[in-house]
């Protein structure tokens, strides 16, 4: 009886080793038939035209047909809007093209790229991303590119510049971090009725977009943003209206 117990208990500890081993491994990459594809201009790499598939978890393949994947197209995951909740981008990835992910609502995961250097006009707009992590490599993100979408924080890298609108209506939106100098336009985080923290380790530069007086308006315009802490940030550098 001792060495039947042994056995079950050698047998469970085993059978929850594999399962914890399956459910840690990373998904596999999407059949490279769901993808349309097209040469970029340099001729070095694939862009991403069109997503055929329909399933929820989508990784996106590092390399088709012996090409690596450096760019997701425009508006190239329309077809998804009502079936993706997760997407991961292969690494050599370094621009996501206007729209590409715009109004897919069951959109709760993205995997980014180490090398993202893009985000273009619209790209995330309306999904229902809570939260992104955002690379290093990051240098712009454009108009609209998250506007209205579910997050709730978000951790912006040094050197980015923030589009107009980049997260205009994000209504859940409670906190922002800039771990850097960032470069604004103006009403970057207009009417984020939610956002009452925000941490800059870093400079506040303002370019166009521009009121009568010179600065860009409307930034932070709908906040809940303390008295306090809009004095801080004025003395970092902003110069735009609350």
């Amino acid at each position: 009886m001792k060495t039947e117990g042994k056995f079950f208990l050698r047998f469970g500890l085993f059978a929850l080793m594999a399962a914890a081993g399956v459910a840690g491994a990373a998904a596999a990459p999407s059949p490279e038939h769901d993808f349309d594809i097209q040469i970029n201009k340099t001729g070095n790499g694939l862009i991403i035209s069109k997503y055929k598939g329909n399933a929820a978890v989508i990784v996106v393949p590092p390399v088709i047909q012996g090409m690596p994947v450096v760019e997701i197209g425009a508006e190239a995951f329309a077809s998804a809007k009502q079936t993706a909740n997760s997407i991961t981008l292969p690494d050599a990835v370094v621009s996501i093209n206007d729209r590409a992910f715009k109004n897919c609502s069951k959109l709760t995961s993205v995997t980014l790229p180490s090398a993202l250097e893009t985000i273009g006009i619209d790209a995330f707009a309306g999904t229902g991303l809570i939260t992104i992590e955002l690379p290093a490599s990051l240098k712009s993100i454009s108009s609209g590119a998250f506007s209205g979408s579910a997050l709730t924080s978000v951790a912006i890298p040094s050197g980015v510049n923030i589009g107009a609108s980049a997260f205009q209506m994000c209504k859940s939106l409670k906190s922002v971090t800039f771990k850097g100098d960032v470069t604004f336009t103006s009403a970057a985080f207009w009417e984020c009725s939610s956002l009452e923290s925000v941490t800059v380790n870093g400079s506040v530069k303002t370019v166009y977009g521009k009121t009568q007086d010179g600065f860009p308006e409307n930034n932070f315009k709908g906040t809940k943003m303390s008295i306090v802490l809009q004095a801080e940030i004025r003395k970092i550098g902003y110069k735009g209206s609350f």
